[in-house]
């Protein structure tokens, strides 16, 4: 997925979907309360007509708003109103995450960055979001003969709002680290999900040296049986006399 940072005001941005918080007794945040003027209103009366109480865990996706030029909102409910504890920012952006994926949205604009979190800084909220979306998008199709789905188009662009331009490094720096966090689990589900009869030691000796090609700042090796003999590894040899598949020993340094 592609993800950037922006500065502009979520009533100024065009968008397949821009993402606002609310919060307890439909009182909205920033963001939010700009997109209510713009809209003439129009929001905060779809909220009221709503079963939307802007508690955490609850969303509503509203489409086609006039005054804006962004395709649909999705209100994420926030809780009571003040510095959230960092287990309800992560509930929120949870829904976010779990919102914009039902939403059909092909690229959004997220402003929770307004949201004020307890002990934590703003590159803590832009590494939340980022993983839960890029974990949240993960999909095993690699055994698959026809990968064409008829799901929903996946989200693939999302720009990250920022309050502050001076914040810009930091949540870049922040996003290379989430997408390499997420990058890493998303090998690791990729090798559990694939069958043993393809998911061998030697297979799994091969995408570790791939690793170690790719990334120079480590080194990795993988022994065979000889040299597990060698240095006494009698235990691990004895289970794998079990398979026709001969054991290995990986090292990442």
């Amino acid at each position: 997925m592609e993800i950037s940072v922006t500065t502009r005001r979520a009533d100024a941005i065009k968008s397949g979907c821009v993402v606002a918080a609310i919060f307890e007794k439909g009182k909205l945040s920033t963001s939010a309360k700009r997109l209510d003027k713009a809209t003439s209103g129009r929001l905060s009366e779809l909220v009221k007509e709503s079963s939307l109480q802007g508690k955490a865990g609850q969303q509503l996706l509203l489409h086609d708003l006039d005054g804006i030029d962004s395709d649909r909102v999705l209100l994420v409910g926030a809780g009571k109103s003040g510095k959230l504890d960092p287990s309800r920012f992560q509930k929120v952006a949870g829904t976010a995450v779990s919102g914009l994926r039902q939403s059909g949205a092909a690229d959004a604009a997220v402003y929770l960055d307004e949201l004020d979190v307890a002990d934590r800084d703003g590159a803590w909220k832009v590494r939340v979001l980022v993983e839960g979306l890029q974990n949240a998008v993960y999909r095993f199709d690699q055994l698959k003969s026809d990968k064409s789905s008829d799901t929903p188009e996946r989200l693939s662009k999302l720009s990250y709002a920022l309050k502050s331009k001076s914040a810009q490094a930091a949540a870049r720096r922040a996003i290379r680290q989430a997408n390499a966090i997420s990058a890493g689990t998303e090998l690791a589900r990729t090798l559990g999900d694939l069958p043993g009869n393809i998911c061998t030691p030697s297979y799994l000796a091969d995408e570790a040296r791939r690793l170690g090609k790719t990334y120079k700042s480590i080194t990795v090796r993988a022994l065979g049986e000889a040299e597990m003999k060698r240095m006494g590894m009698g235990t691990l040899l004895s289970v794998a006399r079990g398979s026709e598949e001969a054991a290995k020993l990986i090292i990442i340094e």
